[in-house]
């Protein structure tokens, strides 16, 4: 279930726009937190707000003006695998699904966006990556990116991880066997 919080006059915060633009405020934002929060206006007049605030959840008041919104939303990338230090190479984690379209908003109405973050680094030898968090703006959510898939020595499992939007990583070279020096095979790389 995603519900929408409406932000209080006391939490609320203006985002002032910025850009070369003539009128630039007329993009100027209320949102629930503005850290990590850039409002700018486009040549054509457009405006745009970027939420950058990883790992968190903010609100933003859609202005009078808006009965529409053109969206970007990229869910949170995975780390990569370590491996087997040493032995094996490890993966690259798979990057955050991609979303983009057109949604109607109504002015006045207050929106949830939450910014997915990156999936933690990996811990001690051996360990899987972990995966990213998923990003929403209101009802559409982005799904996180996925780790690589091995850190047991001969496993044909040797792909990257799968991306938020379901698409394979790419399969490394020569993983399952063993290595010296600079011979080590490498772990594919993540899904995009």
């Amino acid at each position: 279930m995603i519900s929408l919080v409406v932000a209080t006059p006391a939490n609320a915060a203006t985002v002032t726009a910025s850009g070369p633009h003539a009128s630039p405020s007329v993009c100027n934002q209320t949102v629930g937190n503005a850290t990590n929060v850039v409002a700018y206006r486009l040549a054509g007049g457009d405006c745009v707000v970027e939420f950058k605030n990883a790992g968190a959840t903010t609100t933003w008041t859609v202005p009078d003006s808006a009965s529409s919104v053109q969206y970007l939303i990229v869910g949170g990338g995975a780390s990569g695998t370590r491996g087997i230090c040493g032995v094996y190479w490890g993966q690259g984690g798979g990057g955050g699904e991609v979303l983009t379209g057109n949604r109607n908003v109504t002015p006045g109405v207050s929106e949830t966006i939450v910014v997915g973050s990156g999936g933690a680094r990996s811990g001690a030898c051996p360990a899987l990556g972990n995966r990213g968090e998923t990003s929403t703006f209101s009802t559409l959510t982005a799904r996180p990116g996925q780790p690589g898939n091995n850190i047991q020595a001969n496993n044909a499992g040797r792909f990257g991880g799968t991306s938020g939007n379901g698409n394979a990583g790419g399969e490394g070279t020569a993983n399952g066997s063993s290595c010296s020096g600079g011979s080590c095979g490498t772990g594919g790389g993540g899904g995009a």
